[in-house]
């Protein structure tokens, strides 16, 4: 069995030493600019095995800098993540092998991250050569010599050399950039050294060779600041030769008299103590602040040690298969599989039902869910669709704006169709201003409009500037109530229209926390009304009252079990179109609940709106006269 003093450790971290003086004599011109691009953003660095080395080295260059936070996590756990990132930088390591990088990359993508990076040593991967082909990401390739492609851990050391220099750059100052070049330099040439490999193993194993010294255990305890540094340990040595140490407890412990202790000071450490009587030997490094050039030399020391105690198998399958052209991994519930699965419309609704997490939807497959759904509006006749107006016939943001032709046009394909149309909206008598100008005065009569959030249906041709509703005692004494706690109101200026009660959310002081007390005290009132949210305003209602209301008036006037197409865009649990949405016919344009059956949208947020609408109704067609089905 090769033993710890053989000299192909001494060239393997010679060669290493090469790759490292040439990465950091290299220019990085482009690895510097992704750097000072990502200045302002919240970063999240996906790496796996000994690359995660690398990405906390780029954590810790980018808190040494001052940037926002870092978030280090691995594929599965950046995949698993469903938040939105759209303000967020995402980089990635080259994994070389298998699809995991493309999973991390297309999930990235399809979150919205401000920007992707992907960084390698090797642009001939698998990894790598996909990626190149993929729009919006940022391939960075680490210059070395020809050597670097000898080893992951050549790689990693390499990478690593870049990052710190990269770094360095960000200061403008090209005098401490040579200087960190010539520190960091000459810190490998002694390190590598073979009389410093020597002086190693001497201390960890006092010169006994052999089996013995291969048996040699570790108890190490890590600095919370050097992070990257027990993943080496980890990475490259067997489980049974090392044991971690948890740096969180003031208390001393007892290291025991078969282990070398090991310990990697710094400013979290320092003040610390372990008592090692009887051990066979105490070996401290301090790495003083813990910045980013002592974690460099931290890294540096771990290798070293890692090629002295590690056994030459473990050693060799660790550190030097560079697995850069191995065949991707294959198989329906692989990393990239599973991110392909999950839609755009399948992430909106998970991510729905995350923030509620409801424990009767904790066995639901969203993916599947969203197929079944997608299935049944396939095998609906549709005799009549019931639409929202603002969000969903026209933009959110503006609600002056009149409807684009190409939706009055879908409209219109639909009376010709013979298809019943409803309209449901918060408003009052703008709506009617709005569309009978644009629709054919022969349709006005059949076209059901339910305005107030279904408080009060009419058909369109009725002005109900000229017929409005009732006033009505619930909404006139929730008025007086209000009036009197002015803390909750920056402008207090409530719309009244008998029927319901209209504030800008713009006027509330904090508008979410206005919700709440309405639903926990209705502010001190008992009272019959309810709470609705619609875009830019709140609507208070009669507890009865819901666009669900024009959906049921409509469905009286068709045959039992006619299939009833329903659009809107507030479909959430607190949205006004969460009840109108709430059957296998409810598609949303904009926001989605937690309901797996319902109220799904089919493009997710890639396509919302007008655009979303035209899209849907543009995919009925004509089966028979009064009936239409999707295609």
């Amino acid at each position: 069995m090769p033993t710890p003093t053989s000299a192909n450790r001494s060239e393997r971290l010679e060669g290493n030493r090469v790759i490292i003086e040439d990465t950091l004599h290299a220019e990085h011109p482009v690895l510097a600019s992704a750097f000072g691009l990502g200045r302002d953003a919240m970063t999240y660095v996906v790496g796996r095995g000994l690359h995660t080395v690398a990405a906390e080295f780029l954590a810790k260059c980018r808190q040494t800098l001052g940037y926002p936070p870092t978030l280090v996590t691995s594929p599965l756990a950046f995949v698993s993540d469903c938040s939105q990132i759209r303000d967020c930088d995402v980089w990635v390591f080259d994994g070389g092998e298998g699809t995991d990088d493309l999973a991390v990359i297309e999930d990235a993508l399809a979150r919205g991250a401000r920007r992707v990076c992907f960084l390698t040593t090797e642009p001939g991967s698998f990894a790598a050569k996909t990626v190149a082909a993929i729009p919006g990401v940022a391939t960075i390739v680490v210059p070395a010599s020809s050597s670097l492609h000898s080893s992951v851990m050549a790689a990693l050391l390499a990478t690593l050399a870049a990052l710190l220099i990269a770094a360095s750059l960000q200061n403008g100052d090209p005098e401490l950039d040579a200087a960190v070049r010539v520190f960091a330099s000459k810190a490998a040439e002694t390190r590598f050294s073979a009389a410093h490999l020597a002086l190693v193993m001497g201390k960890i194993v006092r010169g006994k060779i052999g089996r013995e010294a291969e048996r040699c255990h570790l108890s190490l305890l890590v600095d919370p600041g050097l992070r990257a540094v027990s993943v080496v340990f980890r990475d490259c040595m067997e489980p049974t030769v090392i044991t971690f140490i948890s740096p969180d407890r003031e208390a001393a412990r007892q290291v025991s008299g078969e282990t070398s202790f090991l310990l990697f000071r710094g400013f979290n450490t320092r003040h610390r103590f372990v008592e090692s009587a009887g051990s066979r030997e105490s070996i401290a490094y301090d790495y003083k602040d813990c910045g980013r050039l002592q974690t460099f030399l931290a890294i540096l020391d771990a290798v070293v040690l890692v090629h002295a105690v590690s056994s030459e198998e473990h050693l060799a399958r660790s550190c030097c298969e560079y697995p850069a052209f191995r065949a991707p991994l294959s198989g329906e519930d692989d990393l990239l599989s599973t991110v392909r699965r999950r839609v755009p419309a399948v992430r909106q609704k998970q991510a729905a039902h995350d923030r509620r997490d409801h424990p009767a939807f904790q066995d639901v497959v969203w993916p599947a869910a969203f197929d079944t759904f997608r299935d049944g509006l396939a095998l609906e006749d549709i005799q009549a669709v019931v639409l929202d107006y603002d969000g969903t016939i026209i933009p959110p943001d503006d609600p002056e704006t009149l409807p684009a032709a190409e939706t009055i046009a879908d409209i219109v394909r639909l009376l010709e169709n013979g298809l019943t149309v409803a309209i449901a909206t918060g408003r009052g008598p703008s709506l009617g201003d709005a569309l009978r100008p644009l629709l054919p005065q022969s349709c006005w009569d059949d076209i059901i409009v339910g305005y107030y959030n279904g408080s009060y249906l009419k058909p369109l041709s009725v002005d109900i500037s000229r017929e409005p509703p009732a006033k009505t005692a619930e909404i006139q004494a929730l008025v007086e109530r209000l009036s009197r706690t002015p803390d909750l109101f920056k402008n207090f200026r409530p719309v009244d229209h008998g029927v319901q009660l209209t504030f800008e959310r713009g006027d509330l002081v904090d508008p979410e926390a206005f919700r709440r007390e309405f639903i926990l005290s209705s502010f001190g009132v008992a009272s019959p009304l309810k709470i609705l949210c619609s875009g830019a305003w709140f609507d208070f209602v009669h507890i009865g009252a819901s666009k669900k209301r024009v959906f049921d008036t409509v469905a009286s006037r068709l045959p039992s079990g006619a299939g009833i197409l329903c659009v809107g865009d507030n479909g959430n649990r607190a949205g006004n179109d969460h009840d109108l949405l709430g059957h296998p016919l409810g598609l949303s344009v904009g926001n989605v609940c937690d309901r797996p059956s319902a109220g799904w949208s089919l493009y997710g947020e890639t396509c919302t709106g007008p655009a979303a609408l035209h899209n849907i109704l543009g995919s009925l067609q004509c089966v028979s006269p009064g009936r239409m089905r999707f295609v």
